[in-house]
């Protein structure tokens, strides 16, 4: 489990989050899996949205398997107006090799 964490931007009431697949590691294959975003639009803040990115299910000898994303995340005052953006870059790996 990775978690992005940081101080809640003043004056911020909703929030937004914004995934973009990046690509394979050099050496993996992809690995697949699902994103669930839970602040696609933008949500309130109080709601405590969470994203989760769940790789493939792979066997003891797959090889070495990873995704890479970009996470953008948003935060807008009351009025709707951006106050803050920030982006995190993630990647996962499995290792399947006995």
């Amino acid at each position: 489990m990775v978690k992005l964490s940081g101080a809640l931007p003043s004056g911020a009431v909703t929030v937004q989050y914004t995934w973009t697949y990046v690509g394979v590691p050099s050496g993996d294959v992809d690995a697949g899996g699902t994103l669930t975003n839970g602040a696609s639009t933008p949500v309130a803040v109080s709601s405590n949205p969470a994203d989760y990115y769940t790789t493939g299910t792979f066997g003891p000898t797959s090889g070495s398997r990873g995704r890479t994303y970009q996470m953008r995340v948003d935060f807008y005052n009351a009025a709707g107006s951006s106050i803050s953006s920030s982006t995190a870059t993630m990647t996962a790996e499995t290792e399947g090799s006995i």
